[in-house]
């Protein structure tokens, strides 16, 4: 084979590689990222009428013993995308099968052993520990699901004893049409405001907050979970004891160095409608503001952004009920 021939070949399986790569992503997914202008021409991207996505989750718990103690209690969460006709979202179900299996994978890793050693207690101790002593569980929040976006948020706690829990918010955002991870960058063109934003709703939240926590009646709209309060909005999402929020000015300038314009350290969820930024620590400070693309248009990208045709993400979604508790044993 001559050095011409010899070119084209590796020119036609470069042309290919990049296909398979980025073929069945939503075409305003490629455009956005930079990276993926060029490579664009050579793919024959095959954009789905818009559809709803269906699905079920559902809480696996397992309990740790010790001489027949329960010390210990952990969960993790599973998601079922519901087959149906016209459904052609096979690479979307593969990515959720990941994280299915990433899921167990990391409550197998918290095993015995990694408990006791990490929080500085040894074995003989356990038995003069309350029950429950240790808790890490992950309550799943649907947020969006469509042949554009799939999208839902971890609600993680960790208890290790204490007047407190930890909590931390795990948001994924997925591309429905390939499984792929949704960037930031795909979707906010100008995060330069987001902070002044952020500070400007979270003063405004604040005017319906009480100083020291305490139960606030849930909405009986919340298109989430009964779990979590948010006002009419639909803008605002927070643990039933949340205070009064800091926006002193180390929180603005916390703000202005995590936020850049990749979103490494933005802890961000895209909706129907704008995008969620998401702050923990504990209880009483674990919260979520919503960015409406209505009201700042200038700050994303267009083509993501739409109401739900369903009015309300609850019909499309199921919460199966929880799972055969599991029971483990430290020796």
């Amino acid at each position: 084979m001559d050095m011409e021939n010899i070119q084209k070949l590796i020119k036609s399986i470069c042309v290919i590689g990049t296909s398979i790569c980025l073929c069945g992503c939503s075409e305003k997914n490629i455009i956005n990222n930079q990276n993926s202008i060029d490579t664009l021409s050579n793919i024959d991207t095959q954009i789905q009428s818009y559809q709803t996505i269906n699905y079920s989750y559902q809480k696996h718990p397992w309990v740790l013993l010790y001489d027949d103690k329960e010390y210990a209690f952990l969960s993790y969460t599973t998601i079922e995308i519901y087959d149906e006709p016209n459904n052609n979202f096979t690479l979307l179900k593969q990515r959720v099968e990941e994280f299915n299996e990433q899921q167990k994978q990391e409550l197998i890793d918290t095993d015995d052993k990694n408990i006791i050693n990490n929080l500085g207690y040894k074995k003989e101790y356990i038995s003069d520990l309350d029950p429950y002593t240790f808790k890490h569980t992950y309550d799943l929040i649907p947020c969006r699901a469509d042949s554009e976006v799939f999208s839902y948020v971890l609600y993680e706690q960790w208890y290790t004893g204490g007047a407190t829990t930890s909590v931390f918010w795990r948001p994924y955002n997925f591309d429905s049409s390939c499984g792929r991870d949704i960037d930031f960058s795909d979707v906010i063109k100008n995060a330069d405001i987001i902070p002044d934003i952020i500070v400007e709703r979270i003063t405004k939240i604040n005017e319906q907050l009480p100083d020291q926590p305490e139960p606030i009646k849930q909405s009986q709209d919340s298109c989430i979970t009964n779990m979590y309060i948010m006002n009419q909005n639909r803008d605002f999402i927070a643990d039933e004891h949340i205070k009064k929020i800091p926006v002193e000015d180390s929180f603005y300038e916390y703000l202005r160095e995590w936020n850049t314009p990749d979103g490494k350290y933005m802890i961000w969820l895209l909706d129907y409608d704008g995008v969620w930024f998401f702050f923990g620590g504990s209880e009483n400070r674990a919260y979520g503001i919503k960015i409406l693309y209505e009201e700042y248009p200038d700050i994303f990208f267009d083509g993501y952004f739409h109401s739900n045709p369903n009015g309300d993400i609850t019909s499309q979604v199921t919460e199966i009920q929880e799972a055969e508790k599991q029971i483990r044993y430290l020796h």
